[in-house]
């Protein structure tokens, strides 16, 4: 049995990734959590072990990987909303760049070093002028938030560890993603909650919205947990790979979608508060480069997956359960 450890493991990537996993009946799962984070899409499953810990907790996780001896670590913990990290700056850092370097740490401790994946973002380019879109991993990088910030943080980090030290840590800059157990935070599932609640409102609904002309590249997270696992499996040590769909959609196009999957009439109104201080007008990248080294191709159209975003939603809140 080959053991992986996932850090998050409960996170909305985190879950999917399990899933995707479990697959393989060769795998058993462990999983790191926050103990102030609840479990909410896990099952019980006999090859699925759930700890929790602080990553910033450097001994006790230490201790832990001596336990559990992963041969795969996907790490996904962490401060993971822009918008947050405008707030929380301290934390984000913190958690993102030495929460990585705790982990990268209990790993060389190991016997032997396993293969980790940590994973980055796409905001590392910062603001990219049109004409030199889609982004290839050439380009420079240019945080324009704290976020940004402590993933080119976490990348050079790992960079130096497989780089200079020849151990085995693998770079992924995820450009944006979205599908079913995504938290309202992020502005794919804020739509789609705020159009399944409106579903059953007596009068019209008012659907409240943030920058509508951004256009992004959203990838369905069950591709993105298959790109992951090819990188670390087919990937090279310290190259960063883009992890995206290669094709931008308007934040309005996003919304359109959705409203089109509802025979309700809806009020649309802007929010000046769903606004980012620093925002980029366009954003995609060419995944060429991870298609050409491990053969990854994406499998979800847009359409399917914000479908299937909606129908989460509203299968959620019939129950009246909370997305982590």
């Amino acid at each position: 049995m080959t053991t992986v450890l996932i850090t998050g493991i409960a996170g909305f990537v985190g879950s999917h990734l399990v899933e995707f996993l479990l697959r393989d009946s060769t795998i058993e799962v462990a999983g790191i959590l926050h103990p102030e984070h609840e479990i909410q899409h896990l099952e019980e499953h006999p090859r699925v072990a759930v700890y929790r810990e602080d990553i910033l907790k450097e001994g006790k996780l230490k201790k832990l990987l001596r336990s559990i001896a992963p041969e795969r670590v996907y790490h996904l913990a962490g401060m993971a909303h822009v918008h947050e990290s405008w707030t929380d700056r301290k934390r984000t850092i913190e958690t993102n760049f030495l929460g990585s370097l705790n982990l990268l740490e209990a790993c060389r401790a190991l016997p032997e070093f396993p293969r980790v994946l940590l994973v980055g973002s796409a905001d590392c380019y910062g603001i990219v002028p049109e004409v030199q879109q889609p982004i290839l991993e050439t380009h420079p990088l240019f945080p324009s938030s704290p976020y940004a910030v402590s993933k080119i943080a976490q990348e050079i980090l790992g960079m130096q560890y497989a780089k200079a030290e020849k151990f085995a840590v693998y770079l992924s800059r995820s450009f944006n993603h979205t599908g079913p157990w995504q938290k309202e935070t992020f502005v794919c599932s804020s739509f789609a909650k705020q159009v399944a609640m409106a579903e059953t409102a007596p009068e019209t609904p008012v659907i409240r919205v943030g920058n509508l002309v951004a256009r992004r590249d959203f990838s369905d997270v069950r591709d993105v947990v298959r790109a992951y696992h090819a990188i670390l499996e087919k990937g090279v040590p310290g190259e960063p790979y883009n992890v995206c769909s290669g094709r931008a959609i308007s934040i309005r196009e996003v919304l359109d979608i959705l409203l089109s999957r509802s025979s309700r009439r809806f009020q649309v109104e802007v929010d000046p508060e769903k606004f980012r201080p620093v925002d980029m007008p366009l954003l995609f990248g060419s995944a060429e480069k991870l298609s050409a080294e491990t053969g990854w191709r994406p499998e979800y159209e847009i359409h399917k997956t914000l479908g299937d975003l909606l129908d989460f939603w509203r299968s959620k809140l019939k129950t009246g359960a909370a997305v982590s």
